[in-house]
């Protein structure tokens, strides 16, 4: 799945931001970063807390934090 690909990947390529040097396991990861934290283009805002996404799909896994719901379970991560 993609939660294993970015979060749990075996790959040991790395690649980092070039304004603040994070690295990823993903040029696509770094791609969403630069765009969430650099350029702060974030036009989906949350009515409960002051986070913001990128994407409405994003803001709607959010919501599960207030909730107390998970979207998925990870074996990796529980």
């Amino acid at each position: 799945s993609k939660h294993k690909r970015t979060v749990h990947s075996t790959s040991k390529e790395l690649f980092p931001c070039d304004i603040c040097k994070k690295k990823f396991s993903t040029k696509y990861s770094v791609k969403i970063h630069k765009a969430a934290i650099h350029e702060e283009y974030r036009s989906f805002q949350c009515d409960i807390c002051p986070r913001s996404f990128l994407n409405k799909s994003t803001l709607v896994a959010h919501m599960a934090v207030h909730s107390g719901l998970k979207k998925f379970a990870c074996t990796m991560c529980d």
